[in-house]
């Protein structure tokens, strides 16, 4: 009988080695958690079966003789005394004994469990590389900034400013082109001229519209210029005007100024100023930042253009004459934003130096990109290589 108990005991304990050493080997933990539950429950069990099976087998079963027992052999009529004794001490030893071993396993099982279990994630380190304190990195300043608590590329792109040119017309018109015939009543014709003095001050130009009764006449100066931002922060037209004279009572007079994308005559309706009508002779007046940024959507070429326009009435020809003065144009804003193409880097000043690395687990990153990448990468001797 107790040959049988004691080889189910040795054939249980292979099994449970042979349990413990797929446990090490494995490597994933959905792998290992059947296998540490069998160690766990037969752990158990030997705890529960082990110490009645010690209390139970009598010292003439176990033949041994010696210190923990009776040296009478099998001796017929021996002290019970030294029997209970006997029996007292093996039960007293192997509770000690086998409580010490299955505590020393419950810990082994414990630590081994807490690892495989991702103990190690909840003892892992972790390091922040935060941007607060641009002295902390090294990285190239002409194309990369360290602000606001983030790493970025800078922004190489300049803003822009332009305005047309000969706004005074001190000497001459330069720069602007006379179109007098935007509307030429029938058998008339208009002019348009510099006049080199009587401006607000010094030189200006005139619109002077050859009426005839019931017809409309319209001219203008134009001058071309250039942007080259996209939706311009700031785009602002200045200009004097005056009613010169105004003679045959029209039936309307208007001073406009337009702002197009197209060399052509301009549109009413389309203008970026009007003067209202103009019943009589008025001196210089002065229009400052008309704000023309909705007529400059894109960067390119556009028209600046001042026209004068009237309506004679039924009964007689007029002949109303318009000047314009210090007429600009003026606009800046931000080029497109330009970055370094080549890939910049930017690096900690200090290595990190942990005390111990089992493995290097992840890398979490926080970044807004805006269509670009981020690359990273890891060398273990100081950035010599990587």
């Amino acid at each position: 009988m107790s040959k049988r108990w004691l080889n189910l005991f040795f054939k249980t304990s292979g099994f449970l080695f042979r349990t413990k050493q797929k446990l090490v080997e494995t490597n994933s933990f959905p792998r290992a958690l059947p296998y540490a539950l069998v160690v766990i429950v037969f752990e158990i069990g030997f705890a529960i079966v082990s110490i009645p099976l010690y209390l139970l087998v009598s010292p003439d079963k176990v033949q041994e003789m010696g210190f923990v027992f009776p040296v009478s052999g099998k001796e017929k009529g021996r002290d019970p005394f030294k029997i209970y004794k006997a029996r007292r001490k093996i039960s007293l030893s192997t509770g000690i004994g086998a409580g010490t071993f299955i505590g020393l396993k419950i810990l082994l099982i414990f630590i081994t469990s807490f690892f495989l279990l991702g103990g190690q994630a909840l003892l892992a380190a972790t390091q922040d590389w935060a941007f607060d304190t641009a002295g902390n990195y090294t990285y190239d300043s002409g194309k990369i900034e360290v602000t606001g608590g983030v790493s970025q590329l800078k922004n190489l792109s300049s803003s822009a400013s332009g305005n047309t040119l000969n706004f005074g017309f001190d000497s001459d018109a330069t720069n602007w082109t006379a179109v007098p015939g935007w509307i030429n009543a029938p058998s008339k014709s208009n002019t348009a001229s510099y006049q080199s003095t009587g401006g607000n001050p010094g030189g200006y130009v005139d619109v002077n519209l050859a009426g005839k009764k019931n017809n409309i006449s319209a001219g203008y100066w134009s001058q071309a210029f250039i942007t080259t931002v996209d939706n311009p922060s700031v785009a602002t037209l200045d200009l004097d005007w005056s009613s010169i004279s105004v003679s045959g009572s029209p039936t309307s007079f208007h001073l406009y100024a337009f702002i197009d994308t197209s060399s052509g005559n301009p549109v009413l309706g389309q203008e970026v100023w009007d003067s209202g009508n103009i019943s009589s002779v008025l001196s210089w007046a002065s229009i400052s930042q008309i704000d023309i940024s909705s007529k400059m959507p894109t960067n390119g070429t556009y028209y600046l253009k001042i026209a004068a326009h009237a309506t004679c009435p039924a009964g007689a020809d007029c002949n109303p004459v318009a000047g314009f003065d210090n007429t600009i144009v003026n606009w800046s804003g931000d080029v497109a934003p330009s970055y370094a193409t080549d890939i910049p880097t930017i690096e900690p000043t200090a290595s990190l130096q942990p005390a111990s690395v089992t493995t290097w687990d992840s890398i979490v990153e926080t970044a807004t990109k805006n269509g670009g990448e981020i690359y990273y990468q890891l060398s273990d001797d100081d950035g010599s290589t990587w």
